[in-house]
């Protein structure tokens, strides 16, 4: 990690945007992204000093339940089995093998009950 904190190439720091999001790539296993600011882009970003660390710009549509409150697994749960319904409910198939995003837009140090954070799957 601190790719954003200047643990790149040219020792860069790069200011944090929102949402961050999370999602499942193997068996407890998460990719956690980042999205960049608008000034950057791929070419311009400095490379990452971690081979773990990659680049990718990509492009879905994703269907998504936003909802405010804390981090918890439970509560995450919860608004996922919502978001499964609503999904159905809206006609709209979830692609197959797709994990579900979770996406936070608040710091750990904003108080639970003003964060908001969504829940996305690609449709």
């Amino acid at each position: 990690g601190g790719y954003i904190f200047g643990k790149n190439e040219g020792n860069v720091k790069i200011e944090m945007t929102a949402p961050v999001t999370e999602f499942e790539v193997a068996p407890e296993k998460y990719a956690v992204q980042f999205f960049m600011p608008a000034e950057w882009t791929l070419e311009t970003l400095p490379k990452p000093l971690e081979a773990e660390l990659f680049e990718k710009n990509w492009i879905k549509t994703l269907f998504a339940v936003r909802y405010h409150g804390g981090w918890s697994e439970k509560l995450y749960h919860e608004e996922l089995k919502d978001l499964t319904n609503e999904a159905q409910k809206e006609g709209f198939k979830i692609k197959e093998g797709a994990a579900p995003i979770w996406a936070r837009y608040n710091s750990p140090m904003a108080p639970s009950p003003i964060r908001t954070n969504e829940i996305m799957y690609e449709v």
